[in-house]
């Protein structure tokens, strides 16, 4: 269960290096309460307009003391320093577009406020808008990182941003030199946000999903065809964007071909009304938290099901590779 930790309303239209508020925060104990009815750890990755604010980071301080989530980085390159040009755009709001030394420059301020603020260095990361490349790879090892979550699976992320529609799927050590190639002597773990089908077997289905996404098959509807069918259904792992019967569907089919994993994404900005686009009024907010507890609920229900951080997730992948 990972939330990205920002600030309200990113989706308002530019890329403000300053001035966000952060009132969402003050929401995060209502799914803390969720969570901890199910057992469940999650691990928030934090970025800077929230450890700045004295109210937001008493919030997580207190909630990280009592042993209940896990603490973890994210990083908006527009509003996590420090800045080298004064405004940010579609292509500069991603972190891998950016130069290798403010990479690292971002990277270290973001990970030395975290530790200065919690007690201990996080060892999770989740860039902002899924824009990691293995530049980025290679300085989060470099600074005790074990696990990111930016790849999403099995899509591309917009104009400027990278295409992970052929990377794996499942976690995965990640090549020194190519985000989409694993390698047991990889950088570092990799858990990408889940994006599956509810059909057939994975790789399969989006090759089938892909090629009804060419010009030809879209004017002739067919995605919305084979959608409805379910043959083709694209789904993320999101109670925002997907329904928590799309969710349930999703990890059916992601047991049916033997995954182990499957990593939920949900904005903090999303549990506060007009905090996002996904909740605009108080009933949609309540609504995605609706959501989080039917897909909890039935995915803990099976034998061997159990919530992890990603921290834990990245000691239990490299007990596995060890042992094996």
């Amino acid at each position: 269960m990972t939330v990205d930790t920002e600030e309200d309303d990113a989706w308002s239209g530019g890329y403000p290096p300053s001035g966000q508020s952060v009132r969402n925060i003050e929401r995060l104990p209502k799914l803390q309460q969720l969570c901890d009815r199910h057992g469940v750890r999650p691990t928030y990755l934090v970025n800077s307009p929230v450890i700045d604010d004295a109210t937001s980071r008493s919030v997580l301080q207190t909630l990280h003391a009592e042993g209940r989530c896990e603490i973890g980085a994210h990083l908006h390159a527009w509003c996590d320093g420090p800045h080298d040009r004064d405004s940010y755009d579609d292509r500069t709001s991603y972190l891998c577009n950016l130069s290798e030394p403010i990479q690292r420059a971002k990277i270290e301020r973001l990970t030395d406020k975290i530790a200065s603020v919690f007690g201990a260095a996080p060892v999770s990361f989740r860039a902002g808008r899924y824009g990691i490349d293995h530049v980025g790879l290679k300085l989060l090892a470099e600074f005790g990182y074990t696990i990111d979550s930016s790849v999403l699976a099995f899509r591309a992320c917009g104009d400027h941003g990278p295409d992970y529609r052929d990377c794996p799927w499942q976690p995965y050590r990640v090549s020194e030199c190519d985000i989409r190639m694993a390698s047991d002597e990889g950088l570092i773990w990799e858990a990408p946000v889940s994006v599956g089908y509810t059909r057939g077997e994975q790789e399969a289905a989006h090759r089938l999903f892909e090629r009804l996404n060419h010009p030809l098959p879209r004017v002739l509807k067919a995605p919305s065809i084979a959608r409805r069918l379910g043959v083709a259904a694209q789904v993320k792992c999101s109670p925002e964007q997907s329904t928590a019967t799309e969710i349930i569907q999703l990890f059916e089919a992601y047991r049916a071909a033997g995954a182990e994993t499957l990593v939920v994404l949900l904005h903090s900005s999303s549990l506060m009304p007009g905090g996002s686009p996904y909740a605009r009024n108080e009933s949609e907010a309540a609504e995605i938290l609706a959501r989080v507890d039917r897909v909890l609920t039935h995915c803990l229900s099976f034998e061997g099901v159990k919530g992890v951080t990603l921290a834990q997730l990245a000691t239990s992948l490299e007990a596995q590779r060890c042992a094996a």
